[in-house]
């Protein structure tokens, strides 16, 4: 305590006494520590003591002093206790885990609430914020028992750690995403994802986008699976694609040399005519609307460009040979061969397929539709439009080259004729011996 507890002994018939002993206690015991439990009178009569309230004191405090030779002759203080208030915790109370696009501010405020050392909500007590990864934190704001702070994304991509921490007490910490912008895409930037061939999509068939900032993160391509084969994610590199309501599922997403892409299944459930279609990548997103056709035939090629022998230049289609072996210029489909390409958009199959499915392993599933297959700009015989066993969303189509084809590099192409029009691939090259 700040100030002495002073008594005084006197005569019963007046005056003060000297020498007398005098004994000193507290209650409860346990509210203080006195400096001495004994004394003395001094020549004035006085006896004088100080008292050290513990930490757990609270409320009334009674000191008494009583004489050693008869306790009756007693006199008390008492003393009012008022506990020492201290921050006893700081806990998270909202904000934690929230994504912003990139210098933006966060939704939500980081919040933090604080308990003293006797479990009350505290006021009055600071509470810093700090931050990493260049946030921009506003000033805090202080109210009975909480304190939070506004927060803006850096210019910067990526993680930001917000600590909160009051004087004596260990920190807590917010985790925040900064995320890039959301891709930039129209109409137009839906391809066919095997010939590029620009909005021809359909129902099940694969399709790809090409537009900034739909694969920011990446470098070169990541795929779903490594060798093509089974259903594919919803969700890759951290891009998702609502196509009309429902997830697609993804094939790659690719960066290469700055140009970004993103190769998808066109939902099955798809209807044919406009479709709603958003893409969010790492928290920003980007929608608009694109238009499904009934069919929308395109043939996988390789990067190769060449020459016909009519004239023009075409990409290689992806062919196969009755001996397994790729079609190439030195390895020609031979004239009365039946040949295999690769081939999407053609739609629904019987035994039926579902979204992201492929054939039962006992079962052929083959094209409702009957697609035609042109070489040289002339009809050939279609043998077969049967679903890929092991690619989500590929046919494979045979088909018989007569001997009437010209021998070298000729235009191939697929077409779907449906509703009274027929639905073409673009051209690819097929070379023929």
């Amino acid at each position: 305590m700040g100030q002495q507890l002073v008594a005084q002994v006197n005569a019963q018939g007046g005056g003060t006494l000297s020498g007398q002993n005098v004994n000193w206690s507290v209650n409860p015991a346990s509210a203080g520590t006195l400096t001495s439990v004994t004394g003395t009178s001094d020549v004035n009569g006085r006896v004088s003591n100080n008292l050290t309230l513990s930490g757990s004191a609270a409320g009334t405090v009674t000191v008494t002093v009583s004489l050693a030779s008869n306790a009756s002759f007693r006199a008390s203080f008492t003393i009012t206790a008022i506990p020492l208030i201290t921050a006893g915790t700081i806990t998270k109370a909202g904000g934690d885990g929230q994504f912003a696009i990139v210098s933006q501010q966060f939704t939500n405020p980081l919040v933090v609430q604080v308990t003293t050392n006797t479990g009350a909500l505290a006021a009055g007590i600071p509470v810093s914020f700090g931050a990493s990864g260049g946030a921009i934190l506003s000033a805090t704001s202080v109210s009975t028992g909480s304190a939070q702070v506004t927060v803006t994304a850096p210019a910067i991509a990526g993680a930001i750690t917000v600590t909160a921490s009051v004087s004596g007490l260990p920190a807590v910490t917010f985790n925040l995403t900064a995320s890039p912008p959301g891709p930039t895409f129209t109409a137009n930037s839906f391809v066919n994802a095997a010939d590029q061939k620009v909005g021809s999509i359909s129902a099940c068939g694969l399709a790809t986008i090409i537009a900034s900032g739909i694969a920011p993160g990446v470098q070169g391509t990541v795929s779903a699976n490594a060798f093509g084969f089974g259903g594919l994610p919803t969700s890759l590199a951290g891009d998702t694609v609502t196509f009309g309501g429902a997830l697609a599922p993804i094939v790659s997403v690719a960066n290469i040399s700055g140009s970004q892409q993103l190769t998808f299944q066109v939902p099955c459930n798809a209807t044919t005519g406009s479709n709603s279609v958003s893409v969010s990548v790492g928290g920003g997103s980007a929608a608009t609307t694109v238009s499904v056709l009934p069919y929308s035939p395109g043939v996988f090629q390789t990067t190769t460009i060449i020459a016909l022998s009519s004239g023009g230049n075409y990409p290689m289609g992806i062919f196969v040979r009755p001996d397994g072996s790729f079609v190439s210029q030195t390895n020609a489909a031979r004239k009365g061969e039946v040949i295999t390409a690769f081939v999407t958009g053609l739609g629904a199959a019987t035994p039926s397929v579902g979204n992201n499915a492929l054939p039962l392993p006992t079962a052929i599933s083959t094209a409702n539709a009957n697609p035609v297959v042109g070489v040289a700009n002339q009809g050939v015989p279609v043998i077969s439009a049967q679903l890929s066993p092991n690619l989500v969303g590929v046919y494979q189509v045979s088909f018989q080259i007569p001997s009437s084809i010209p021998s070298g590099t000729q235009v191939f192409s697929v077409g779907v004729p449906s509703g009274g029009q027929t639905y073409y691939s673009l051209g690819s090259a097929i070379p023929i011996q």
